[in-house]
């Protein structure tokens, strides 16, 4: 197996660690400090858990799920969050290997959340409507300044 680094096999693996420890199902490199662009996730039988440079390529429909975040420990704060049901993403992995993920449900929106934090894009910033309304304000009522966090929700198709 050729692998870019050792380090970076080593760090994804350290994050895949961190991620089981705090039972999350998705951690993007950023929310351990580390400005990489990297994830990883618990889908490991379906497409490999490390993930570098990820990138969506294609979406297609819409979901409404639930989410939450390993970055936002504000009870009451995981809410529905509409995204694209189906995406298409390609990655490079540890081994330099380049993949093409076709994805959808669970492991299309694991993907999404853990890209979009990768993007500096939080996942509260995808809430519509009452959802958004109520988070938003257990957020501020924690003294978070929401100019931080501007709404950025999916267009639906």
């Amino acid at each position: 197996m050729r692998v870019i680094s050792r380090g970076l096999f080593n760090f994804g693996r350290h994050m895949i660690s961190v991620m089981n420890r705090a039972e999350g199902i998705g951690l993007a490199a950023n929310q351990v400090g580390v400005p990489l662009q990297v994830l990883a996730h618990d889908f490991g039988r379906v497409v490999p858990q490390i993930m570098v440079n990820p990138e969506i390529l294609r979406s297609k429909g819409t979901w409404s799920y639930g989410e939450g975040c390993l970055s936002l420990k504000i009870e009451g704060t995981a809410a529905d969050v509409v995204r694209p049901k189906i995406i298409t993403a390609v990655a490079t992995l540890p081994t330099s290997q380049t993949i093409i993920v076709q994805a959808d449900e669970i492991l299309a929106r694991v993907l999404q959340h853990e890209i979009d934090h990768l993007n500096g894009i939080e996942y509260v910033q995808r809430l519509i409507g009452t959802d958004q309304l109520e988070v938003y304000s257990k957020i501020e009522g924690r003294g978070i300044n929401l100019s931080c966090i501007p709404p950025m929700p999916y267009a639906r198709t």
